[in-house]
């Protein structure tokens, strides 16, 4: 089905379905993400057969069977019992995100609370302008919200593998999340674990490299930070009019320099009041309220207690704008943006390299070792500022071949299905070439490698690392990228320089034996 040559190596992971595909993907906290990376980055400095014999040990426990990978929903889900499982495990995760969160919602109480107080002040010689309240609680808090569905809004993933871009990419990092984000910098360096800092810093956006697989959790993690603090920003304001209400006899007017007579502030005020109308009719500025408290800088007001009644009149409308246009719409964004964080970090747990590993352990009485100390599936799983790529042995299931500058193929290859580009091909035969790689990608599924063949003695140039990032950006999902170099030449430069890439599932492999 669109396969190419096979060679004899190491399996690759399970099944793995296309994000556009039906299989539900699970709901899984993100510190549990945290949780599970952290781990796999612990691993990769412990012995192969240490490990063998612990996750065999956990897949006896749990009932794992031989298809227990068959796709990344069943992948998160089986990680997820695994970490439950598995002694000493890391669990600062949760905390460490609750922490960040509980930041947003402090900063957001704070400042709600005094921008009501400033915007409700009232020292008796001019009463508040209702005006004023309307743009600060009601205009603003629209805007706000069309922005934020603007920032939410689903885009083209690009080559690097972010979610969206432009605009809405642009919000994301002005918002108050990536704020938030920007508090963990000031915290004591021992705050947090190491590894857990690291991990906090791919799932908030600081290591764009990282989008390939963190671009979504980034996105709705910073979505869900700005929601908290801006429903705690709400919570505040009404925390602190409702203080200056009972405590204080605050009196409201309206004034605006636009031509806006009495009807027309009228038909405002009921446009506004149609969510409560029909169950608080005192919310509802009356024609006599309107008309008697519309006043003038150039006047003095003038306090009279005989008339101060009509000027309290105007707090339960200005009470119920704050719930209705500011409050309740946040609890909706808010929630929305926690549930499409914890689908995002199900379906990044389903795709975290290494995770396939464990579960092929968990699964299998034996595991065969290797000069290299460690599984081809382990490669990428670091939680640092950088993932190392490994130099691993190729897989045994191949989509196709791709090769770059004419590089020679390995002894016996069938070259009748490899694809040419780079060197003396052109552009048009190089996005052919790409095009087709990405298409048999997606025919043989993400358990299928796309192998691009190098000339080793050449150094790696901008024109190939271009052409590796525009591949993933059609490849399936997860599918591994293998550079495989022919000839001698210095491998650690390769994979230097394939390591900035920032690519999880890019790998650079030796010949198959």
């Amino acid at each position: 089905m669109g396969r190419g040559p096979r060679r004899p190596a190491i399996a690759c992971g399970g099944q793995v379905v296309d994000d556009a595909g039906s299989m539900a993907r699970p709901s899984v906290h993100p510190g549990t993400l945290v949780d599970v990376a952290v781990q796999l980055h612990r691993d990769e400095a412990a012995e192969l057969a240490a490990l063998a014999e612990r996750d065999r040990a956990v897949g006896l426990q749990l009932g794992a069977e031989a298809d227990t990978a068959a796709d990344p929903a069943a992948r998160a889900r089986w990680l997820v019992r695994w970490l439950d499982a598995l002694p000493g495990a890391s669990r600062s995760g949760g905390a460490a995100l609750t922490t960040v969160g509980l930041g947003a919602v402090l900063l957001g109480l704070l400042l709600g609370y005094g921008v009501a107080r400033a915007v409700l002040y009232y020292d008796g010689s001019h009463p508040v302008n209702v005006v004023h309240v309307l743009v600060v609680f009601v205009v603003l808090q629209a805007l706000t919200l069309v922005l934020f569905v603007v920032a939410a809004w689903p885009g083209r993933r690009g080559a690097r593998g972010q979610a969206g871009g432009g605009l809405p990419e642009a919000l994301r990092r002005l918002g108050p999340g990536r704020w938030v984000a920007g508090l963990t910098r000031l915290l004591p360096a021992d705050f947090f674990a190491s590894e857990v800092r690291d991990a906090l810093e791919r799932m908030t956006g600081r290591g764009d490299a990282h989008g390939v697989l963190y671009g979504r959790v980034q996105k709705w993690q910073l979505l869900a930070w700005s929601q908290a603090f801006a429903l705690a920003f709400n919570i505040g304001a009404i925390a602190g009019a409702v203080q200056l209400i009972v405590g204080s006899d605050l009196a409201f007017g309206w004034s605006t320099t636009l031509d806006v007579d009495e009807r027309a502030m009228k038909r405002l005020t009921d446009t506004l009041s149609l969510p409560w109308a029909w169950a608080w009719e005192g919310a509802v500025p009356d024609d006599g309220t309107i008309a008697a408290t519309r006043t003038f800088r150039a006047e003095t007001f003038g306090g009279d207690a005989g008339a101060a009644g009509v000027f309290t009149k105007w707090w339960p409308f200005v009470l119920m704008c704050m719930v209705t246009y500011g409050l309740l719409p946040r609890v909706v964004t808010w929630a929305v943006s926690r549930a499409r964080l914890r689908a995002a970090a199900g379906r990044a747990l389903g795709l975290l390299p290494g995770g396939d590993a464990v579960l092929r352990r968990m699964t299998r009485p034996r595991v065969a070792t290797r000069a290299a100390g460690h599984e081809a599936g382990n490669a990428g799983a670091s939680t640092g500022p950088a993932e190392p790529v490994e130099i691993a042995p190729p897989t045994d299931r191949v989509a196709c071949v791709v090769r770059w500058a004419a590089a020679p193929l390995p002894a016996g290859a069938d070259d009748t299905s490899v694809l040419d580009a780079g060197g003396g091909a052109t552009l048009a035969d190089d996005r052919a070439a790409l095009r087709q790689a990405q298409a048999r990608s997606v025919a043989a599924g993400p358990g299928a490698a796309v192998v691009v063949r190098v000339k080793a003695w050449e150094p790696p140039l901008g024109e190939l690392i271009d052409f590796l990032r525009e591949l993933r950006g059609g490849v399936a999902e997860g599918a591994p990228i293998e550079v495989s170099p022919a000839g001698d030449g210095d491998r650690v430069v390769w994979r230097d320089r394939l390591t900035r890439v920032g690519d999880p599932w890019l790998r650079l492999v030796g010949e198959a034996e």
